[in-house]
């Protein structure tokens, strides 16, 4: 397992393959075919045996960097 940065982000090479959903980060690609690949974006996505470039990824701006997500947060109990 690669140390986060200070934000949290890991490197594109140590992410989960095993369908584990995390956060995904490209910096994108002014040149990309695809409007939405043109600019940074982060997406919860996953990398499998079936899905080895992930689901949503824009292939012209690959993921370079991805994070465990977060745990969900916890309601609070009315008493």
């Amino acid at each position: 397992m690669s140390i986060p940065d200070a934000n949290g982000w890991r490197s594109i090479e140590t992410a989960p393959k095993d369908g584990t959903e995390c956060l995904f980060y490209s910096p994108g690609k002014k040149r990309a075919n695809n409007k939405n690949a043109t600019d940074p974006h982060v997406h919860i996505d996953l990398f499998s045996e079936h899905w080895p470039r992930a689901m949503h990824q824009y292939p012209e701006a690959p993921y370079t960097h991805w994070q465990p997500l977060p745990k969900s947060p916890v309601e609070e109990q009315s008493s």
